[in-house]
C-alpha cells in the first residue's frame, strides 16, 4: 500500500483539490464545518494537501490475482484498500453483499456521521446489472477523540454490510461500485474507489466473502429493547440531559445523528451508575427556527453492541 510514496509531486496537489470536487456534496458539508468550527481549519488544509500527495487512486491492481467473481480484487491505495463482496443470502429474494476496508496500523474511515470533522462514506452502484436495490448497513463506530475533535470511526478495518435486491432473483447479479470515503490519521486523505463482483443464482458461496460479511452483520445495531434503551430526553439550557438503560459493559457510548444543517458535535459521558449512564449533548449549532423534538437519531453502544432509536421524544425543561 507504500509503494508509489517515494514518487509522489507536489505537482499532484492541484490534482488532489480536483479528486476533492468530485463529490460537491461531500465537500459542501466538509467546508460548511470549517467555516462553522474555526478549530478545523488547520485539519482542513491540511486534508487538502494530503490529497494532492495521494493524487489519484492508484491503479487497480490486485496482491490476490485470480479472487473469485463473488470477492473482487483489492482496489489499492496509499494507507488503504477497498474490495467488493458477494455471498448466497437464506432469502433467495435476496443476496448478502459486504464492502470491505482495510486500512493501514492507526489509520480509522468514517461512520454516516463523521463527526467534527472526517468524510462520511459515498456509494454508488448505479453501474449495476440485475439490481434493483441495495440496501448499505452500518456495523457499531467508535469515538475518537484526537485533543481538537471528536469524530465517530472504524479503525483499520470495517465491513458494511449491504442487502442486495435482483430485478430478477433467476439471473446472475452484478454489482459495480464507485466508492468515495476518507481514509484518516493525521490527516484525512479523500479516496476513490470501483470495484465489481458477481454471484449467480445457486453459486456456491465463497467463504472468505461469508466470514467477513457475517463477521460484521453481528456488529449491527438492534432495536432498543428493555435493559439496552433510551430512558429518557429531558431539554435544559443549551442542551439535553439523556438518561440510558445499559447492560453490563466496559466501555459504553452514546452517539447521535442530527439534521445535515445542524453541526452539533457528540453526546458527552456525564456519569455511569450500575445499570445506567447519563449524557449531555450540546445544541450550540441549531439552526434558531429548527425543531428539536423528534429530530435527532440516537446510537447507544456498550462494547461492541449498539442499539438504535430514531426520532426520540424530548421533554421540555421544568
Amino acid at each position: 500500500m507504500q509503494n508509489h510514496r517515494a514518487h509522489v509531486k507536489m505537482s499532484f496537489l492541484v490534482f488532489g483539490f480536483f479528486q476533492l470536487a468530485v463529490n460537491q456534496r461531500y465537500i459542501g458539508q466538509m467546508m460548511k464545518r470549517v467555516l462553522s468550527r474555526s478549530r478545523l481549519l488547520a485539519a482542513f488544509a491540511a486534508s487538502i494537501v494530503a490529497a494532492g500527495l495521494q493524487g489519484q487512486t492508484s491503479a487497480q491492481s490486485s496482491s490476490q490475482t485470480g479472487s473469485p467473481p463473488a470477492r473482487s480484487q483489492w482496489d489499492e491505495s496509499d494507507y488503504s484498500r477497498v474490495r467488493l463482496l458477494l455471498s448466497p443470502a437464506a432469502d433467495a429474494a435476496h443476496v448478502d453483499g459486504g464492502v470491505e476496508i482495510q486500512l493501514e496500523p492507526g489509520w480509522h474511515t468514517y461512520w454516516r456521521v463523521p463527526g467534527d470533522a472526517g468524510v462520511p462514506p459515498h456509494f454508488d452502484f448505479s453501474g449495476s446489472r440485475n439490481v434493483a436495490d441495495v440496501s448499505v448497513r452500518y456495523p457499531v463506530p467508535r469515538r475518537y477523540d484526537d485533543g481538537a475533535s471528536i469524530s465517530v470511526v472504524y479503525k483499520e478495518r470495517v465491513v458494511f454490510p449491504l442487502t442486495v435486491r435482483p430485478v430478477d432473483p433467476n439471473l446472475p447479479v452484478m454489482l459495480s461500485l464507485n466508492f468515495f470515503y476518507g481514509a484518516c490519521a493525521d490527516v484525512c486523505i479523500p479516496v476513490k474507489a470501483a470495484r465489481t463482483a458477481s454471484l449467480a443464482p445457486g453459486e456456491k458461496p465463497d467463504p472468505l466473502a461469508r466470514v467477513a460479511i457475517a463477521e460484521y452483520r453481528r456488529q449491527l445495531p438492534q432495536s432498543p429493547a428493555s435493559g439496552f434503551m433510551i430512558s429518557s430526553v429531558r431539554q435544559e439550557p443549551g442542551g439535553l440531559l439523556i438518561e440510558a438503560d445499559l447492560p453490563p459493559a466496559d466501555n459504553v457510548d452514546l452517539f447521535a445523528e442530527a439534521p445535515a444543517d445542524w453541526f452539533i458535535g457528540q453526546p458527552e459521558l456525564v456519569s455511569r451508575s450500575a445499570g445506567g449512564a447519563l449524557f449531555r449533548l450540546s445544541l450550540n449549532g441549531v439552526p434558531e427556527d429548527a425543531k428539536v423534538d423528534g429530530a435527532i437519531n440516537f446510537l447507544l453502544v456498550a462494547d461492541d453492541q449498539g442499539v438504535f432509536a430514531k426520532n426520540v421524544r424530548i421533554h421540555p425543561a421544568n
